[in-house]
């Protein structure tokens, strides 16, 4: 004999509702998945010692943020074969703010900042140039401008500065300048003045955009004589490379 439960739920009523929560499982499981999801206003929140990580198709792992394990909290990204590249993490505990740095392919870091004093740079050591503070030994008696210095160089950044020293003989005077292979001349002309022994800054000044980014470059420091008989001597004691703000100051 049928009973009321029988005739509520019939096969078809039952199939359908099986349907219904297969299709509810599938939505909740991509969406803890978050396949082709987007976070807008308000952004997502890590908290209580969250990560997250990024792993490629290959199981590479290609960034962590948050707790990185072992006490360490920060940043981390990875090349494309899960080497690390870049990382700024830390303790986060007492004085321990963490340092940011920059990796090579052996996975020693190559830059980093100075975390204990807090400025600057730790990683790579920059040498500083420095010179004979002495008669200039490279000199010239023409009227047009003569190389009495000249290097090769990788130019790295949109400025340069010149620091020197120049010597003009009695009654003569003279003009300094700097010149590159491509496109020539550039930089204000330094004026050295009648009979002066003395320092000169050429510069800071902007570099032309010209050429392609880091291929070698002949750089030139040129002079010529602008009044009187007697000598004009040079001698280049720093040639700096800077950012552009210091052209703008």
């Amino acid at each position: 004999m049928a009973v009321i439960g029988d005739a509520a739920f019939s096969h078809g009523d039952i199939m359908r509702r099986l349907r219904d929560l297969e299709r509810d499982i599938r939505a909740q499981a991509a969406g803890r998945r978050l396949e082709a999801s987007s976070i807008g206003r308000g952004g997502l929140a890590l908290r209580d010692g969250g990560s997250m990580r990024i792993i490629d198709r290959d199981g590479s792992v290609l960034g962590r943020i948050g707790d990185l394990g072992d006490g360490i909290r920060g940043t981390w990204i990875g090349r494309a074969n899960g080497e690390p590249a870049i990382g700024a993490y830390g303790t986060g505990v007492g004085d321990d703010v963490g340092f940011a740095g920059l990796y090579d392919r052996s996975g020693q870091y190559v830059v980093t900042d100075d975390a204990s004093s807090g400025r600057g740079l730790a990683r790579p050591y920059i040498p500083i140039q420095v010179g004979e503070v002495t008669p200039p030994t490279a000199t010239t008696t023409s009227s047009t401008f003569e190389s009495l210095a000249e290097g090769m160089a990788s130019l790295q950044h949109p400025c340069l500065v010149v620091y020197g020293l120049a010597l003009a003989g009695a009654g003569t005077a003279g003009e300094v300048r700097v010149w590159l292979d491509h496109p020539g001349p550039v930089g204000p002309v330094t004026t050295i003045p009648t009979a002066a022994y003395t320092f000169f800054t050429i510069g800071p000044f902007a570099l032309p955009s010209s050429g392609e980014y880091g291929t070698l470059r002949n750089i030139q420091i040129q002079a010529r004589r602008t009044a009187g008989t007697g000598t004009l001597g040079v001698r280049v004691l720093s040639v700096l490379g800077l950012e552009s703000s210091w052209a703008q100051a």
